[in-house]
């Protein structure tokens, strides 16, 4: 009869085949990451556009008129035309409170 051959486990992996393994692992989990993120990002949204009321509601009814006419006339200026126009902010304009600190 022969000899029987003792079972030897496998040699220990060695530090590059560790690294090799661990960065394997991270990128496994980084991508399962990113898709599972974007995948709920997507259903969120989807969710979200879904419960909101319809945007065509909540627009004056001359813009929503299905005319093809707009009301804006044109112009460069902050004020001119019919547009949409950014909010007053408190204290802007008035010019005349700004204090200053140090000599001058």
């Amino acid at each position: 009869m022969s000899a029987a051959h003792p079972y030897r486990p496998p040699a220990p992996p060695g530090p590059s085949e560790r690294r090799s393994a661990g960065l394997l692992r991270v990128r496994r989990v980084t991508r399962w990451t990113l898709v599972g993120s974007a995948a709920s990002a997507l259903v969120l949204g989807l969710g979200y556009a879904h419960a909101l009321p319809d945007l065509a509601s909540l627009l004056p009814s001359h813009a929503s008129d299905g005319g093809g006419t707009s009301d804006f006339t044109g112009g460069s200026g902050a004020n001119s035309g019919g547009g949409a126009q950014a909010p007053s902010l408190p204290g802007a304009g008035s010019g005349g409170s700004h204090t200053s600190t140090g000599a001058s």
